[in-house]
């Protein structure tokens, strides 16, 4: 959700899944792509919305994620501290054409 006080922006998410490697064909990746979320370089965690975010508005990310096939608990115990964690950043969109131009005038502060 972009705050109703914000100015329209660039929406950018870094995802750290933890559990890829499980992940049935539903992957959270899978999901991102389907809601509009571009990787912003080839093989990058780093995801840009497509589009510039108004004031106010709700931006879907992902909904759920399923393990792949059956799992032993010894297999299941290898990914016990896995975590998913998504971080949010914007860009205000003035001044950027494209969320290209916004991520790469801000590089060396998101990492």
């Amino acid at each position: 959700h972009v705050d109703a006080d914000s100015e329209s922006c660039w929406l950018f998410i870094k995802v750290e899944d933890g559990i890829a490697a499980l992940e049935a064909d539903t992957t959270i990746a899978a999901q991102l792509a389907a809601a509009g979320w571009t990787p912003v370089a080839a093989g990058s965690n780093i995801y840009a919305y497509k589009e510039a975010v108004a004031a106010g508005a709700n931006v879907p990310t992902f909904a759920t994620f399923k393990i792949l096939g059956t799992k032993t608990e010894t297999e299941l115990n290898a990914f016990k501290d896995a975590k998913i964690v998504v971080t949010a950043f914007a860009v205000q969109a003035d001044g950027f054409a494209t969320y290209a131009d916004a991520y790469a005038a801000n590089t060396g502060v998101v990492k």
